[in-house]
């Protein structure tokens, strides 16, 4: 019996439909760590990844050369270490540093509450990996959640 009949009797193989109108139906995650590799390390390493992973090129030549020649890398607190050229200390890490934030401080009250009684939603559902019986994965319930994501 081949690999995938194998899979189609595996009670948690899920095989999920997808129309090309929905994101699902083009987010692959082998590419998208394969494209982090060639931004990170370069045209090597990102031929290295597909070879290991069985991908075939999803770029072409004139799409990677591109991509090389525009990424930058990012480090947001470059400006900070140029002012402070003399001192040797180690840069910093990403960590949250509020002082350093383009974002105010948020006001939090102190202490308990005033009022008794929370009057906010109740409500809560739990996923699990594997999924219960008739209950979504959780990736797809994520992905879901991102598609209906608006900005507030």
């Amino acid at each position: 019996m081949a690999l995938s009949q194998i899979q189609c009797l595996d009670e948690n193989n899920v095989n999920l439909r997808t129309h090309e109108s929905k994101p699902d139906f083009f987010y692959s995650e082998d590419q998208r760590l394969a494209l982090e590799t060639l931004l990170r390390d370069g045209r090597d390493a990102f031929n290295k990844f597909l070879h290991a992973t069985s991908l075939r090129c999803f770029l072409s030549d004139q799409e990677v050369d591109q991509l090389t020649g525009a990424v930058e890398v990012y480090d947001p607190v470059s400006e900070l270490r140029q002012g402070d050229s003399d001192s040797d200390e180690l840069p910093l890490s990403l960590q949250y540093w509020p002082e350093l934030s383009d974002c105010s401080l948020p006001r939090l009250d102190l202490g308990w509450p005033d009022c008794a009684s929370y009057r906010g939603v109740t409500r809560v559902t739990v996923y699990a990996q594997p999924p219960l019986d008739g209950h979504t994965h959780i990736k797809e319930m994520v992905r879901k959640t991102i598609a209906q994501a608006q900005k507030g």
